[in-house]
């Protein structure tokens, strides 16, 4: 993570407080450890939090990412300490993990860089765990121990953002995620004659940060959409702006080989519907004058310029709407 590297630039191998959160997946009474590859010892699956995220979000990230495995996190179980984490390259941390029951959603396990093994274990087959906070999560399940969700979307008024799609899957995109936007957006050229410069790690990285003038990071959500493991788009929402009644979107790119073919339509007309339900009265958006592929769509998917512009970047962008309410909604332009 970069943000971990940066501290270690300046502080190299000292103490540091981090935040991370893990899972105890359950399926038939077993729970699912990992065999670590860093240090060949067994532990839960979890990992530390990306920049912007819940711990609720790290938690289900980490599972996909360790396991392949989609969860839904049906209990808490507390916050574990690990006061002596030290990593195999010297590295030391007092870590602070947020530890969940879930249960399988989709899946089937697989292995990444990060395990030798994963096994699913009775309550008297539990291998010793490398970490102190592992072993609080367990013991804490294993006594029954079963918190209400915190259900921390909703207490910082962020969105489920799950329910933007019927089709896809949809979560907040990470770090982790970056070579893959790169890789999606690279096949769009012709986006980036019109919107300078061409998309590299950097500038994606940028825009995951970026923000409209008086909005924090809770606001802002950059999505993917998900085929499986297949990244088939990119969406940056911005919640309430320029109004509490009205949401942004600040970038929508599909995969070129899905282009033609209605599906950023459908993915459109299900986030509209979506944002509908949850009270949201108009989405605002932006293109590129003279871009004709971004005209055309957006014409396409019920966009009306407002009539407002602004230059931004040496080029000149036009503003434009979709109002969500009923008689507005109710069939294709």
């Amino acid at each position: 993570m970069d943000y971990v590297k940066s501290i270690r630039a300046k502080l190299g191998h000292q103490k540091i407080i981090l935040n991370c959160a893990g899972v105890v997946i359950e399926k038939d009474g077993r729970i699912l450890f990992q065999r670590r590859s860093d240090n060949n010892r067994w532990g839960l699956i979890g990992g530390l939090l990306e920049i912007n995220e819940t711990y609720e979000e790290a938690a289900i990230r980490e599972a996909k990412e360790e396991t392949g495995l989609d969860v839904r996190l049906t209990a808490f179980l507390g916050i574990f300490h690990n006061h002596n984490m030290v990593w195999s390259n010297g590295d030391m941390a007092h870590t602070l993990g947020a530890y969940y029951v879930a249960e399988i959603a989709d899946g089937m396990p697989r292995i990444d860089a990060e395990s030798l093994e994963l096994r699913f274990c009775k309550k008297d087959e539990i291998p010793d765990l490398f970490a102190e906070d592992h072993r609080a999560a367990v013991r804490a399940y294993l006594d029954g121990v079963r918190l209400p969700l915190l259900n921390e979307n909703n207490r910082r008024g962020q969105l489920d953002v799950t329910l933007f799609s019927k089709t896809y899957a949809v979560r907040r995109l990470t770090d982790a995620d970056v070579p893959a936007i790169v890789a999606l957006c690279k096949e769009n050229p012709l986006f980036y004659q019109y919107c300078p410069p061409f998309v590299t790690e950097e500038s994606i990285r940028k825009d995951m940060a970026a923000l409209p003038p008086k909005k924090t990071h809770a606001d802002k959500f950059y999505l993917g959409y998900f085929d499986g493991d297949r990244l088939i788009a990119v969406l940056d929402y911005i919640r309430a702006f320029p109004n509490e009644q009205t949401a942004s979107l600040g970038f929508f790119m599909v995969e070129r080989s899905l282009q033609g073919q209605g599906v950023g339509t459908a993915i459109i007309d299900e986030l509209c519907d979506a944002l509908k339900n949850l009270g949201v009265s108009s989405v605002r958006l932006g293109w590129v004058k003279g871009n004709p592929q971004s005209e055309h769509f957006w014409h396409k998917n019920r966009f009306k310029e407002t009539g407002a512009t602004y230059e931004t970047g040496g080029y000149t962008v036009i503003v434009a709407q979709r109002e969500l309410s009923t008689s507005n909604e109710g069939g294709n332009e």
